[in-house]
Order: C-alpha cells, then sequence, then structure tokens
C-alpha cells in the first residue's frame, strides 16, 4: 500500500515543523503535501518554513476561518480536484497540525485495508446525538434532515448513519475520486458528511481507535475535539508504556 500524508495547518509555524519533521521521522518515504488554510497573505511565510518539509502546498483560498473549521472535507476535495488526482498514492492519511502522532502509520492503521476508510471514534449518530454540541441547535439539526434527505433522494440511501471525529482519517484513492466528483451540499460537516458519503459509495468504514469513547472524562485527556489541550506529562507517561497511546489530540507544542 502506498500511502501519503495531506498536513492541513494554518498557525503557528514552529509547531508545524516540528510535526512535520516527526512525521518524517517515524514515516521515512511517505510523500507530504501541505494544505494551507490560514490567512492567504501569510502563505509565504508558511512556505519559506515548511517547504523543505513538504512536496507542495496547496492554498485553500476565498473561504472564511468558519468555513474551513467545518469543512475540512471539502478543503481535502478541493485540494484532490486541483493536485492530488496527479498523485500516486493508495491511501491518503489527512493530519491536522494539532495532531501528534509518534509510531508509523502502518502500524497506528495497520488494522484498516487498503480500500477501506479510516475515521476516527465512529459510532451510529442515534447514540450520540442527543448529548453532541452539533445537535444543540435548531438550525443545524435542520440542516442535517435536509443532508439526509438529500441522499436518500438521489442516491436512496437507507442505512444507519453515523458520525466520527475528523482528526486522523484516512481514505483511499477511489473514495476521494468518487467525492470530488459528487455533488455535495454544504450542509453540516465533516463529522457527519463523510460517514454518510462513505455509505453511499459503498466504502466499508473502520475506526482508527485514536480515540476510544465519547464524552469520556478520562479519554478527553489523551484525545478529544473540545479544545481541551494534552499535557506533556501525560504524553510522556504514555510513551513509558510499551503499550502506551501514541497519538494526542490537540497538543500544540513542539514535541522532542
Amino acid at each position: 500500500m502506498k500511502r501519503m500524508i495531506l498536513f492541513r495547518f494554518h498557525t503557528d509555524a514552529a509547531v508545524c515543523r516540528n510535526r512535520l519533521e516527526l512525521l518524517k521521522r517515524h514515516n521515512p518515504g511517505v510523500a507530504i503535501f501541505g494544505l494551507f488554510g490560514g490567512q492567504e497573505d501569510e502563505l509565504g511565510r508558511f512556505q519559506a518554513a515548511l517547504n523543505p518539509y513538504l512536496e507542495d502546498v496547496y492554498c485553500l483560498r476565498g473561504k472564511p476561518p468558519s468555513w474551513k473549521r467545518a469543512h475540512g472535507d471539502l478543503a481535502l476535495r478541493s485540494w484532490y480536484q486541483e493536485v492530488g488526482r496527479l498523485v500516486p498514492f493508495d491511501t491518503l492519511h489527512y493530519i491536522e497540525w494539532d495532531l501528534l502522532l509518534l509510531d508509523p502509520l502502518e502500524k497506528l492503521y495497520g488494522h484498516i485495508p487498503e480500500k477501506g476508510i479510516g475515521l476516527t471514534s465512529l459510532i451510529p449518530l442515534k447514540d450520540i446525538e442527543k448529548r453532541w454540541f452539533w445537535f444543540s441547535e435548531e438550525s443545524l439539526r435542520a440542516q442535517w434532515q435536509r443532508l439526509l434527505g438529500f441522499v436518500k433522494d438521489k442516491y436512496g440511501y437507507s442505512q444507519e448513519p453515523l458520525a466520527c471525529e475528523f482528526p486522523g482519517a484516512c481514505m483511499p484513492r477511489g473514495f476521494l475520486e468518487e467525492y470530488s466528483d459528487a455533488d455535495v451540499p454544504e450542509l453540516c460537516h465533516d463529522e457527519l458528511r463523510v460517514p454518510l458519503f462513505s455509505q453511499v459509495f459503498g466504502f466499508k468504514l473502520h475506526d482508527t481507535r485514536l480515540c476510544r469513547k465519547w464524552f469520556d472524562e478520562q479519554e478527553q485527556g489523551f484525545f478529544n475535539c473540545d479544545n481541551k489541550e494534552i499535557g506533556l506529562s501525560t504524553i510522556a507517561e504514555e510513551l513509558a508504556k510499551p503499550a502506551g497511546r501514541r497519538a494526542f489530540h490537540p497538543f500544540r507544542e513542539s514535541f522532542v
């Protein structure tokens, strides 16, 4: 399997450089491409700092920060349409700048087959929607109903909807090819759209196991999407264990 990394970043060039050094150290020979979602006038500064580590940097232009936060999948889709189709790979790892991975991709994702899709915290939507903040507002619930109605009408969708946390996703070329050609509405966000369209296109879904439980205080000490930064002491304790964690999110410091 030929893996590649799409590194998504928008801030803190020093931490991004450190993260790229670690990715290269653990994954020699794996190509890393950049997806820049920061202020467009800062692109040159980031390129100067990170070009030695990246095959190419694609700048997502003309979108507000709120769009970029919610639509990582559509940013990835734009990258694939303009760059990715020309890049040789079997599986793409979508790695955000504040995701710390301290093992090779082959070890962390070895349970996911070449044509499978790996999504973090994969779970039936019905099990979490009453507690998930994305469904706390009527406008967001209404968007979900519109999106669900769209795939039912267009594709005859009738499966059990799933949800995920998007950091650490991996996807085969075949999915990206179909997703880049499909009509994908800007409704909801990546953590609902990607599992939904994966089911629509018939791809088998697998949990990355980077995060092991939703709404669990202990688990959030290792991996969360609630902006609770992981402590350096926690990482050190896990690295001292032969079977300890090797993936942490969010971690926004340099790691030596």
